[in-house]
């Protein structure tokens, strides 16, 4: 506490101490002492009690509340009139029997500590006991930290948070923000401001240019619950409240001047009078000219195509775009190898997808996958739709004919273990872009609109992540639309509709999978832009996945007739995989190296998995 703010309160504690000197002597007096008279106007006293429109009253129990945070001594004193030594703190009985004169000016005065009086409603004082069921005078009186710490001139928060002196002014912030915001500092606002958009790095320098223009700190709340608590506290320290919130979350709101942040449409059950300003993700021109301008200014080249593949691909903001190319240089120093930006944008743009869906870190490449002519074909097609994105939507004027339907919905159709997983990581490998697999059996659930839900944070995570999705069991979800019999094959029929919309709303990849392409309809088929089948592989296909699957380290026995393997087994990728790994254990496990009695084995194990028989006459 500083020498003035001490010389205020002096006088106080000095009324005070003759006050407690006639309650323990019973001398009585007609008109008790007012302990807050006089007091200075430059006092944070009296600023407490303009704020929150107290009255002398509640500003004198106030007093006597907050004197034993001053000196131990009224402990004592307190202790002494209240005959407990334990009743260290004041009780409303003491508060009465100190300030009013009478029995009925204590009746009186019994409401300034009901839960609607002042003091009490905005948090400053509370009453408190060890008592179960105790009476009104026998609750101690507690003073609210965060008014301790005020009135004593102590620094620091609570609960957390973050109280920030910004450098950062309005005209740092883009054109059409920055008059925004200048229009509420001329307006002196004085209602919540909603913050929407993912954008989280510009909606921060946003609330600090808005504090620095009115000449005052941010204060980033610590989390969204409590907000009278925060307002409070912006309140003590003279700041701006900032505080971030969910679509979950939606805390009961003041009438006040603060900032509130988040992603989705801002919805509460009082007319609030809102205002949103709108944080939407740079588009690709935006995020094009911010690659080229932050590339510069650390005098590295890339090419054109590069360039526009960058900002196609990953749906970063300015701040993202600077870390991604910081973290590439460090990377690229530390490792003694070339700059790889595109890894370093894939890792900044991944992490929404947590816990939402399986990352899958692909190995595979083209030379890795054995497929029709046809298929493989298409692959390539639909990875060069993705890497010219740029050059139709934009340099051809594409995109301004599409409102929707600018990302690539595919379809992979097939048997299990005929490689629709594998080629995802092919295209994932190809694109350098992140993949995660989605099983829709988990997604799909019971409870009316909760799939919708799922759905919705899966897509808008992986609008923000550049992911590609890949959703297995397509099967669970996407099957004939059924004429709606009862009420859950209409709400069915509403989740499906919703996917729909959903997917052409995703301007990613999304890859489905199914077993039963028979089983899609036409609607669904309709909003597809490949749809590439992965039949099992015939005999000369086989025989290649054979022939790639050993690592040229794995020692083979002469014995071993791939040729035959791959003519007398008609199986799936997958199932010469488990083949191939398992007859390379037994060999292992036995010392030697494979022979083709390994290979029988393994394949006689495979089929037991099946449910089929392997005869003796394989051969």
């Amino acid at each position: 506490m500083n020498q003035s703010e001490l010389a205020l309160l002096l006088p106080l504690l000095q009324r005070l101490d003759r006050l407690l000197e006639q309650a323990a002597s019973d001398e009585k007096q007609q008109s008790p002492l007012i302990l807050t008279a006089d007091i200075s106007p430059d006092s944070r006293l009296a600023s407490v009690q303009q704020k929150f429109s107290l009255s002398q009253f509640d500003l004198d129990v106030i007093a006597i509340a907050l004197a034993p945070e001053l000196d131990r001594r009224y402990e004592s004193l307190y202790a002494y009139l209240q005959d407990d030594v334990r009743a260290k703190r004041p009780s409303v009985d003491l508060a009465l029997n100190l300030l009013c004169s009478d029995a009925i000016e204590r009746l009186e005065k019994r409401d300034r500590f009901a839960s609607t009086a002042p003091s009490i409603r905005e948090g400053l004082l509370s009453l408190e006991s060890e008592q179960i069921r105790p009476t009104l005078l026998a609750q101690e009186l507690h003073l609210n930290p965060q008014l301790i710490r005020f009135l004593l001139h102590q620094p620091g928060l609570d609960r957390g948070g973050e109280l920030v002196q910004s450098i950062v002014s309005l005209e740092e912030l883009p054109n059409e923000l920055s008059q925004q915001l200048k229009a509420l500092v001329d307006q002196d606002w004085q209602m919540p401001v909603y913050f929407q958009g993912s954008d989280r790095a510009l909606k921060r320098k946003a609330a600090q240019a808005l504090a620095k223009a009115l000449n005052c700190p941010l204060l980033i709340a610590a989390q969204a619950t409590d907000i009278a608590y925060w307002v409070r506290e912006a309140w003590f320290q003279n700041a701006l409240l900032y505080v971030e919130i969910d679509s979950e979350t939606v805390p009961a709101l003041r009438k006040t001047r603060m900032l509130l942040s988040g992603e989705q449409p801002f919805r509460s059950a009082e007319p609030l009078g809102i205002v949103t300003l709108m944080f939407p993700m740079p588009n690709f021109t935006q995020r094009q000219q911010a690659w080229k301008k932050y590339l510069e200014e650390v005098n590295l080249a890339i090419a054109a195509s590069d360039l526009d593949a960058l900002a196609d691909r990953f749906r970063l903001t300015d701040t993202q775009i600077v870390d991604a190319i910081a973290t590439a240089r460090h990377v690229a120093e530390w490792k003694s190898e070339p700059i790889n930006l595109f890894a370093a944008a894939r890792a900044q743009s991944g992490q929404d997808m947590t816990g939402l869906a399986r990352k899958i870190n692909p190995v595979y490449g083209w030379d890795d996958i054995i497929l029709s002519t046809d298929s493989k074909a298409q692959l390539e097609e639909l990875c060069n739709q993705a890497k010219y994105r740029p050059k139709v939507y934009q340099d051809w004027g594409f995109g301004k004919r599409l409102s929707r339907g600018k990302g690539l919905n595919v379809l992979f159709s097939g048997l299990p273990g005929t490689g629709k997983t594998m080629a995802a990581e092919v295209i994932a490998q190809e694109l350098q872009l992140d993949l995660y697999q989605i099983d829709l059996s988990q997604i799909v659930s019971k409870y009316i609109g909760e799939t919708e839900k799922n759905l919705d944070r899966i897509f808008t995570a992986a609008a923000n992540s550049n992911a590609i999705l890949l959703f297995d069991e397509a099967d669970a979800l996407f099957g004939k639309r059924s004429e709606v019999q009862d009420s859950h094959d209409r709400y069915a029929n509403i989740e499906i509709g919703y996917l729909l919309q959903k997917m052409e709303e995703y301007e990613g990849i999304a890859i489905l999978t199914t077993n039963l392409r028979s089983s899609l309809d036409d609607a669904f088929v309709r909003r597809l832009r490949f749809m590439i089948d992965f039949p099992l592989p015939n005999e000369r296909d086989r025989l290649c996945i054979w022939e790639r699957i050993f690592p040229a380290a794995t020692p083979r026995s002469p014995d071993v007739d791939l040729s035959a393997m791959a003519r007398r087994f008609e199986i799936s990728g997958a199932n010469i995989r488990n083949i191939a790994l398992a007859a390379a254990f037994l060999a292992a496990s036995e010392g030697g190296v494979i022979t083709m009695t390994h290979l029988i084995r393994a394949t006689q194990r495979e089929y037991q998995k099946m449910g089929k028989l392997l005869m003796d006459d394989w051969h």
